[in-house]
């Protein structure tokens, strides 16, 4: 695992507070409530610091470390959380959602700006999903939130988010009706250069060794042919960080590169076997 890397709060991109939320808004073209929703989320993280259990049991990942760690611009959706312990039943899994957020309950409102209406928004704006390891971690690193780094709290690091992207996007239901948001993120990180791409290849051949895509080689053979010819049509054109057709090329380019969708387009968890 990396050294553990220490960030003041206000590092993160998120305003500072509600006094700068408007021209943070501005400042990045976002509407209020995605400032609110960022403003929120910085408090999660910080509450998750400071929780034993939290912080050593579960693993910050998704879209929202892009954005309050990477500046990912995009509004994002839920709170990611990856649950190392062992395999939990759909019960057991309800239970320990419950349990993140009574963890969460009890530290957060340090963090919130104060007043009623930050609570409102947080309850209003906080989503957490929970997936669970099966044993298969992705690449992470320890993050101190303070400067005698007591709270800490393990964090995916980009490379390992691109991996669980980049298998979304080969479920099944994702071939045939792409994850946007995955795709267009995935894009954003290759341009913004934050792909370690041997950490990718580690992360992406743990990941497939349990998460078949139950694609035949033809139909993932189509995938590919299909990604290469739409992202050729957007080629002539400027590059946008939010074009679908860029962002399945790059996750094609991503799995060439590291080797996991052969020309042959080889069932995925068959080609890191």
């Amino acid at each position: 695992m990396p050294e553990p890397v220490t960030l003041n709060p206000a590092d993160l991109h998120a305003p500072a507070g509600p006094e700068e939320l408007e021209a943070w808004c501005e400042q990045n073209q976002a509407p209020i409530e995605a400032g609110r929703k960022r403003i929120v989320e910085r408090a999660v993280v910080q509450a998750m610091a400071c929780h034993p259990e939290l912080r050593s049991r579960f693993v910050l990942t998704g879209s929202v470390v892009l954005a309050l760690f990477h500046g990912l611009p995009r509004i994002t959706g839920d709170v990611d959380l990856r649950w190392d312990g062992p395999t939990a039943t759909k019960e057991q899994q309800r239970l320990i959602l419950s349990n993140v957020r009574r963890m969460l309950n009890e530290h957060i409102d340090r963090f919130l700006p104060a007043g009623d209406e930050w609570k409102d928004h947080a309850r209003q704006l906080l989503a957490i999903q929970l997936s669970q390891g099966a044993g298969v971690t992705t690449s992470e690193r320890t993050v101190r939130l303070d400067l005698d780094g007591s709270n800490r709290l393990r964090v995916a690091t980009p490379s390992g988010v691109a991996a669980m992207k980049i298998i979304a996007t080969l479920r099944p239901v994702a071939i045939d009706n792409p994850r946007k948001h995955d795709l267009t993120d995935v894009a954003w990180m290759l341009e913004n250069d934050l792909i370690n791409v041997a950490e990718l290849r580690g992360d992406l051949s743990r990941l497939a060794s349990v998460r078949s895509t139950r694609r035949t080689p033809a139909e993932l053979t189509d995938f590919q042919q299909r990604s290469v010819v739409a992202s050729r049509e957007a080629s002539q054109q400027r590059w946008q960080p939010t074009s679908v057709t860029d962002g399945i090329e790059a996750v094609v380019q991503l799995t060439r590169l590291t080797g996991q969708l052969t020309r042959e387009a080889e069932a995925f968890s068959a080609s890191v076997a």
